[in-house]
């Protein structure tokens, strides 16, 4: 990860985890989660990514242990010609021009699921704990009130914290909510 001398523009170098130092690696997520809202850029999602065919995106955030890579892994066994999984750890959400826009990021997990692509948000299926398979719409206050688990905000800055909150909800605007 670069970002040039403002601090504007970031640079991904997509590699394998095995290959990367771990403890880089590691500040790297630390550091764009951090860095896109305090630049007002967007927001760094605990997440599973995935592509539509329509090139919509869905992102399914949970906290550790949900299903993400679980999700990430059945995806690429038993639908690679419907989906492409973009990444099993982190997705970055951004406004661009008004549109909630997801992008994958370098970072896989246990999956080692990472792609390069974006594409507007389409979904947010929330992946909760839990036996069952029950797939269920969900009213944007509650979909709020979970996103707020898996998204990183920079509470220290109150600028960048206004327009973290401003994308969060024009993603729950723009994109279908389910859990």
């Amino acid at each position: 990860l670069r970002a040039d001398a403002g601090g504007v523009r970031y640079e991904m170098e997509y590699e394998r985890a095995a290959e990367a130092d771990w403890l880089q690696w590691t500040w790297q997520r630390i550091v764009l989660m951090h860095a896109l809202p305090a630049r007002g850029r967007g927001l760094v999602a605990h997440g599973t990514g995935f592509q539509l065919p329509d090139g919509g995106i869905v992102l399914a955030p949970g906290i550790s242990g949900t299903g993400k890579s679980t999700l990430a892994r059945a995806l690429m066994a038993d639908a690679p010609d419907v989906v492409r999984v973009l990444g099993d750890d982190r997705v970055a959400i951004t406004d661009e021009g008004g549109r909630a826009w997801a992008w994958a990021t370098p970072w896989a997990s246990q999956a080692d699921a990472v792609a390069v692509g974006d594409g507007p948000l389409a979904a947010i299926v929330l992946l909760q704990r839990g036996s069952g398979g029950l797939v269920r719409e969900v009213r944007p206050r509650e979909a709020g009130r979970l996103l707020m688990r898996t998204l990183g905000f920079p509470f220290w800055d109150e600028a960048a914290l206004s327009t973290g909150f401003t994308l969060l909800e024009r993603m729950l605007e723009q994109a279908r909510l389910l859990e």
